[in-house]
């Protein structure tokens, strides 16, 4: 397998392969009514595309709040520390920095190979 030079045929391919993908991804949540499915892919431009069953935003939630419950399982913080955090994340979106998902990938700090 190698890499394809032409712009053209990678923009053709990697649409054609987001679509097979996609599609793959419904067919197995109709097969699967109580799945939660998210999958999100750069295109060659670093632009993002999701797919999601019930939603994207519904099963990213529902992950970092797994992420969350684990972490809280296993380190315990002080009350300083919880208050410190909230106060961060009210700063953010009064800032307009908002949320992971709605920021645009150059804006996240992503280094190619």
């Amino acid at each position: 397998m190698k890499k394809i030079e032409s712009k053209s045929s990678l923009i053709v391919t990697f649409c054609k392969r987001r679509n097979g993908l996609f599609k793959k991804a419904s067919e197995f949540c109709n097969l699967y009514d109580d799945v939660n499915l998210a999958v999100i892919v750069l295109s060659p431009n670093q632009r993002p595309y999701s797919f999601g069953h019930p939603d994207v935003n519904t099963v990213v939630d529902q992950y970092l709040g797994d992420q969350e419950n684990s972490e809280r399982n296993n380190i315990s913080c002080s009350d300083n520390t919880h208050g410190k955090n909230n106060m961060d994340y009210d700063n953010m979106n009064e800032e307009g920095e908002g949320l992971w998902w709605e920021r645009s990938v150059e804006d996240m700090g992503f280094r190619g190979n």
